[in-house]
């Protein structure tokens, strides 16, 4: 009935589909070309038939009836939810000839419809849904299920199955990749993620910023350099470190990068990613952190005073403390007297288990992370 090159073409369509969802409409129409159908549709059903999906060649007529009232009546739908997958039957092996024919479901649904003899193939079961694939002529049609067409579409469930787990497979890498992105955007320091090559495949808003601002790091033909000459030249065997060949083990490294505003150059970690690391992404190979020391971090006052049971007046004491003000300056910002400054600053060390001063900055900072609020800015912006 097809052909080698008919066959091959009608493959290739069906994996096109896996790639491109709205190409499953070609791959039914080849299908339907293949078999001599006058329907080829892959239909999803949802939990005790309460919602229905169909890809298929041209448009699936009754749909709404059939998910109102009638799919409860298909006789064939119910052995189908049975069936194992991958197995192919013509509509006579399934149900009887003479209980179809009288049944409501054909003489009220199929035949209006015009849908008659079929063949049928569950593909795949799972997580609440079955899809499965449908073949049928018209009711002047006859017999529809030759062993030829069955034969055929048996060498083409397969591939529609395979098809279909790998769509499934980059919907879900595309939802990973999506969480991730989501993750890495509301980080305050830049993030990059490099692909083969070098290629930059993500830069968070903190990244754009710094590239934006072309203060020291750009991307140039897709990849992150840095605007000084020989800053460049470093930092680009750093990123080489992970783009290497399979006998080479990536090391990464860390880069100051020097800017020509004349601010703290930035420090740029670059970190390998392995084939698990991926996220669902395409090919990456490193983890770019960039670090601008000019936008100095500021912990919430909220959190801090959480953190360490502090009251307001304290941790406002403490901040202060924290920009490296001293106590008079404190008073004067805060219009309070030197001892009510000093008698909070005692408490702060108390409450904190600090000593000095040069304690509980190292202190605030180490705990920096921790009282950070995702997606609020922290301090001066990059570039700014």
């Amino acid at each position: 009935m097809v052909g080698i090159e008919d066959f091959s073409r009608v493959v290739q369509t069906i994996y096109a589909a896996a790639v491109e969802p709205n190409d499953w409409a070609i791959a039914m129409e080849e299908i339907k070309s293949a078999v001599g159908s006058r329907l080829s549709a892959i239909v999803t059903t949802g939990r005790d038939l309460n919602e229905i999906t169909v890809r298929s060649a041209g448009d699936l007529t009754g749909i709404d009836a059939y998910n109102d009232h009638y799919g409860r009546l298909d006789p064939i739908i119910w052995v189908l939810e049975r069936m194992p997958a991958g197995a192919v039957l013509a509509q006579q092996q399934i149900v009887d000839r003479d209980v179809w024919e009288r049944g409501e479901f054909c003489n009220d649904w199929a035949r209006p419809n015009e849908y008659g003899d079929g063949v049928f193939s569950v593909l795949t079961r799972g997580g609440g849904s079955t899809s499965w694939l449908v073949a049928a002529a018209t009711p002047s049609g006859g017999p529809f299920g030759t062993p030829e067409r069955v034969a055929l579409l048996q060498a083409l469930v397969p591939h529609l199955q395979q098809a279909m787990k790998t769509q499934e497979r980059l919907v879900d890498l595309d939802r990973r990749y999506g969480d991730l992105v989501s993750a890495l955007d509301v980080l305050p320091d830049g993030i990059a993620i490099l692909g083969r090559g070098g290629r930059v495949i993500h830069l968070n808003p903190a990244a754009e910023a710094v590239v934006a601002s072309g203060d020291g790091l750009c991307v140039e033909s897709g990849h992150l350099t840095a605007v000084v000459a020989r800053t460049d030249k470093v930092l680009g065997r750093v990123v080489q470190q992970v783009n290497g060949d399979e006998s080479t083990v990536a090391t990464g490294g860390c880069v100051a990068v020097s800017r020509p505003s004349g601010r703290r150059p930035y420090v740029v970690r670059v970190i390998p990613l392995s084939s698990g690391d991926s996220f669902g992404l395409v090919s990456p190979t490193a983890l770019v952190v960039i670090v601008d020391p000019e936008h100095e971090p500021r912990p919430d006052l909220e959190v801090l005073s959480g953190l360490y049971g502090l009251t307001k007046a304290e941790a406002e004491v403490a901040l202060r403390v924290l920009d490296g003000t001293g106590v008079g300056p404190i008073a004067d910002g805060l219009f309070l007297s030197l001892s009510t400054v000093r008698t909070h600053l005692q408490h702060v060390f108390h409450k904190t288990n600090t000593h000095r001063q040069a304690e509980l900055v190292r202190l605030l900072l180490g705990g920096l992370a921790a009282t950070r609020r995702p997606g609020m800015p922290t301090g001066r912006h990059p570039g700014s």
